[in-house]
């Protein structure tokens, strides 16, 4: 059984003067792996600086920053004039079940002057992960970045009795994501592996695996199946059957006795992409704004609360904000938007606004649910006022915020947003040119 694959190693051309060299002994391309997992080992020996550590990346993503800290007793006669050949080799495992089905890794050592090379990238599938849980409640996610709507699109959901959801405004609800949280520590080798190797302490957290040095596979071929394929599932199945059990504890308590959807916000990340693996029936809401209006809504915010939230305070001007920390989010949101727009659906916050009917009938359409008997009251929801609706308010209505960048956002932040945001705003339908309602 092969549930993940390296279909390829590109070796990346490596300057002379940085490195002596470096070798990739695992994976080799064409290797098949019967886990959800792989091993990374070779070495890499500093010229330049010392190699402290090797990096394991998903993209922007940090996956693994190991210890150059093992004895390759070889590279002393090879290299006799470099220093650290007693400590120049690394090994990590990878969990391919915390990336998506197509992967790739980029293996880069990091040298003591924190100063990085890119050593290989890895290029590779797995196969999905499949449970024995039957959900008797969906999920219905809204996947988005803050600021856009997103609270208020939740309180229109709750509406609807087919679908059970937190009060908005009393709590952020992340049940899903915890659970798929604690699933990907508990199937991740580095973790299970310790039950039969506890490699070094045992003291504290010792469980989730983080520590080197890291467990190698069990060489009870059976054993290690077990763990590998089989008590992997089944972690998997127990955590869907919690997130289930949360959400009919609170549908029981709403008087919603049988929903058909549990709608929660997610963040643009990898618990997503796993929601629609185990939830073959899944339905995902791509919630966008005009992200110039996002982040002046932001910056309203952060005013009215008091303090600098959003990661705004990491950041020394708007314009450094919007080019170092929104572009990176609204790429991802973009991208999420272009992998599952066949099976996700697409609701605009100005649409939702001026156009509430249609943008409603159009979700439960989607959903599968009926569009006459309850957009009605979905609708009034979106316009009702009350205490907690208008405390997250920032401007004196919904309409009153499309727009709004024009006069709110400085011209550094403008010129900011358009420069690197000006892709995703045309790809979602928002010209850069100005715009009134």
């Amino acid at each position: 059984m092969t549930l993940s694959e390296i279909s390829a190693v590109e070796m990346h051309a490596v300057d002379g003067e940085d490195l002596w060299g470096f070798h990739l002994d695992a994976p080799e391309a064409g290797a098949v792996h019967d886990a959800y997992a792989f091993d990374v080992r070779g070495w890499a020996l500093g010229r330049r600086a010392k190699v402290t550590s090797v990096e394991l990346k998903d993209g922007p993503r940090l996956l693994w920053r190991v210890p150059t800290q093992i004895a390759r007793k070889e590279l002393s006669g090879r290299y006799p004039l470099a220093e650290g050949t007693d400590a120049a080799g690394f090994f990590t495992i990878v969990n391919s079940l915390n990336l998506s089905r197509e992967f790739e890794v980029l293996v880069r050592a990091r040298l003591d002057d924190a100063s990085r090379v890119d050593l290989a990238t890895l290029h590779g599938h797995r196969e999905p992960l499949r449970t024995g849980f039957e959900p008797g409640i969906d999920p219905l996610m809204v996947t988005t970045l803050g600021r856009t709507g997103s609270t208020i699109l939740m309180k229109v959901l709750a509406t609807h009795p087919d679908i059970v959801a937190c009060p908005p405004f009393e709590h952020e609800p992340r049940v899903a994501t915890y659970w798929l949280g604690v699933m990907t520590t508990l199937t991740d080798p580095v973790s299970y592996r310790r039950q039969i190797n506890p490699t070094g302490s045992i003291d504290g957290t010792w469980w989730t695996g983080k520590e080197p040095p890291l467990p190698r596979r069990s060489k009870d071929a059976r054993l290690a199946h077990w763990l590998d394929v089989d008590a992997v599932s089944q972690v998997a199945e127990f955590c869907q059957s919690r997130i289930e059990a949360v959400y009919r504890e609170i549908a029981a308590g709403a008087g919603t006795p049988a929903p058909r959807f549990f709608a929660e916000k997610y963040r643009v990340d990898r618990i997503p992409e796993m929601m629609w693996e185990l939830y073959p029936r899944a339905r995902e809401v791509i919630l966008v704004r005009d992200f110039r209006d996002m982040v002046a809504s932001m910056f309203a915010y952060n005013v009215k609360r008091g303090r600098e939230g959003f990661r705004r305070d990491r950041f020394d001007d708007d314009a450094q904000y919007v080019v170092k920390q929104i572009k990176e989010s609204v790429a991802a949101l973009a991208t999420a938007w272009e992998a599952r727009r066949d099976s996700a659906h697409l609701i605009r916050y100005e649409d939702l606004v001026i156009d509430p009917e249609n943008t409603i009938a159009s979700l439960l359409r989607y959903l599968g649910l009926d569009a006459d008997t309850h957009a009605d009251a979905m609708a009034a929801a979106l316009s009702a006022r009350d205490p907690e609706t208008e405390w997250h308010r920032t401007t004196p209505d919904p309409r009153a915020s499309i727009g709004r960048w024009r006069d709110d956002l400085s011209e550094e932040a403008r010129r900011a947003c358009e420069q690197v945001l000006g892709p995703e705003l045309r790809a979602f339908g928002y010209p850069l040119e100005e715009v009134r309602v």
